[in-house]
């Protein structure tokens, strides 16, 4: 990525023609890629030695479809997380070892094994990934991320909007000891049936929760889902602006969703992302 990276600054520094006319465009196209390439290093060289990391060690493959699942046990040390939060992975016995790479935890602080499940979508995760198997050491960095934030503190009704693969930090959510009694509108919205691969565990987690409504939606039945299409799903026309909205899936959906809801009145502090941020 950070050869990419700096090879198409080179390009449109020396072939760009508005560049070349604009001096001014130039500087700011050559100061950001000096950041992209400055957080490239950092994050392939440093980060690895100063970062909080943990050994781990895999105890569990799954490949179901498209989705691999991984589970595995820290050695020494215990990593407590919040639910919903993330980590960054070093696969010790894979090509491109030294590289890390993001994942949702799926799993609840209190269970023995961290799970991560991955979409098989790119070149790391559809070539490189599969080939982990159980007994693989692998590095840890974080865990990160304040997704579930206002989930553990803020007394507020909820919507939850999951987008494929993008349902991982809403299992470990769910999952977590003190979760919230307020009214939950919980919607995955998958492709296909057969991507709906936790229906059966959410079921499962949701029998004695009467809070939450949870439903999935199929977007090769019922078109790609909408704010308006969430509204009427939850019967919330009339409190939609005094709810959270928590957002995960691929980067196209959580941006059109959460345009949508600002103009039908949620305020945008009250749209929660989960875009692997480190803060």
């Amino acid at each position: 990525m950070g050869v990419v990276l700096i090879l198409a600054t080179w390009h449109a520094l020396v072939a760009g023609r508005d560049i070349i006319q604009y001096p001014i465009l130039g500087v700011w196209v050559l100061l950001f890629a000096v950041i992209g390439i400055i957080s490239y290093i950092y994050m392939l060289f440093f980060y690895q030695i100063i970062g909080p990391k943990f050994k781990a060690e895999i105890k569990d493959v799954k490949n179901i479809g498209d989705i691999i699942e991984i589970k595995f046990k820290v050695i020494d040390k215990k990593m407590n997380f919040y639910p919903g939060q993330f980590i960054f992975i070093k696969f010790l016995n894979l090509e491109k070892s030294f590289e890390i790479f993001p994942f949702s935890i799926s799993s609840s602080n209190s269970e023995e094994l961290i799970r991560i499940s991955a979409k098989k979508s790119g070149d790391f995760t559809s070539y490189h990934l599969p080939k982990v198997k159980v007994g693989d050491k692998i590095f840890l960095y974080g865990p990160y991320g304040k997704f579930s934030e206002k989930f553990l503190f803020e007394k507020k009704d909820m919507i939850w909007i999951a987008g494929g693969i993008g349902v991982t930090p809403f299992l470990s959510m769910l999952k977590h000891d003190k979760l919230s009694n307020n009214k939950i509108d919980f919607i995955w919205a998958c492709k296909n049936e057969k991507d709906v691969i936790y229906d059966k565990e959410i079921k499962d987690i949701l029998r004695n929760k009467n809070n939450i409504d949870y439903r999935v939606w199929i977007s090769s039945d019922s078109g790609r889902i909408s704010a308006e299409d969430i509204i009427q799903l939850c019967d919330s026309k009339e409190t939609i602006s005094n709810k959270l909205i928590f957002i995960c899936g691929p980067n196209q959906m959580m941006m059109e969703l959460a345009d949508q809801f600002i103009k039908l009145g949620v305020k945008p502090r009250d749209i929660i992302f989960e875009d692997f941020n480190l803060i």
